[in-house]
């Protein structure tokens, strides 16, 4: 006969082996996670840095096509968490977001507009050889493209990633402000620790970010230029301050705050305004 100890022993460990041989292994990007297999999408965004700009991305693949599912933190409850998953952060295709931008050099204002897509290159030390027929009056010509992070001349950052083309546009962290430093024609040397304005000289600069326009106090600042060429452009409605080493703090201007955002994933696009 089995007493009660017995039956307790033998349950409980009966419960727990059952429990364990139904765990799966799913895999989020390159590492592999223990799950229950009726766990939700939601134990994915525990692996993501910043779960609020964070996408839990699928691949559905058949032998002809494939799409992708995306799930947010919003609705992960909804999916399964089956599968191989990878984490993505905002922005992406399908989001249109605004951030706005000051910039004082000498203490003068500037309002940079996009730079020309074509721009010859002057030579440096070499010239072309005296038996080179009709040497061209500059060394090489540079292409630049549109990547979806640019101004209207309105001392706005628009990003909207879809507007670019596929394989050249940029999308979550890779949205930066040195992105938009490339549209705009700001030049950087991260050796020298200066950013050049078009049509200026290197300099040391400053940089204020707030996650809101309407913030008191800026979230963060810098003058690395490496940090800010890094500095990632996620939040609608944020606010950069830029400025030289002469110059003052330029004031902030509200406008940006009038400009919508939008986004084709999930109801509306994600803030962390503090």
């Amino acid at each position: 006969m089995i007493n009660s100890k017995q039956f307790c022993f033998i349950f409980t460990s009966l419960f727990f082996i059952l429990y364990y041989i139904t765990l799966i292994v799913i895999q989020i990007n390159d590492h592999n996670m223990i799950v229950h297999p009726f766990s939700s999408a939601c134990q994915i965004f525990a692996y993501a840095t910043h779960p609020n700009f964070a996408l839990a991305a699928q691949k559905d693949e058949s032998p002809f096509t494939f799409q992708i599912f995306k799930v947010t933190n919003k609705n992960c409850n909804n999916y399964s968490v089956h599968g191989k998953w990878k984490i993505k952060y905002r922005p992406i295709v399908g989001d249109h977001i605004h951030l706005g931008i000051s910039i004082r050099e000498n203490n003068v204002e500037l309002t940079l507009r996009d730079r020309k897509l074509v721009e010859n290159i002057p030579y440096e030390e070499f010239k072309p050889s005296y038996t080179c027929v009709s040497p061209p009056k500059y060394a090489y010509t540079k292409q630049w493209f549109h990547s979806g992070v640019h101004t209207h001349c309105d001392n706005i950052i628009h990003v909207h990633p879809w507007s670019a083309p596929r394989e050249l546009r940029v999308e979550g962290k890779s949205v930066t402000l040195g992105t938009w430093f490339e549209s705009v024609g700001i030049s950087v040397s991260s050796l020298e620790n200066k950013l050049r304005m078009p049509n200026s000289t290197y300099r040391e600069w400053t940089l204020e970010y707030y996650i809101h326009v309407k913030d008191m106090y800026a979230s963060f600042t810098t003058t690395s230029v490496e940090e800010m060429v890094n500095l990632w452009l996620v939040d609608h409605h944020g606010y950069i301050k830029l400025y030289d080493k002469y110059s003052i703090a330029p004031a902030k201007d509200t406008t940006v705050s009038g400009y919508r955002s939008v986004s084709k994933v999930g109801k509306k696009y994600p803030r962390r305004r503090i």
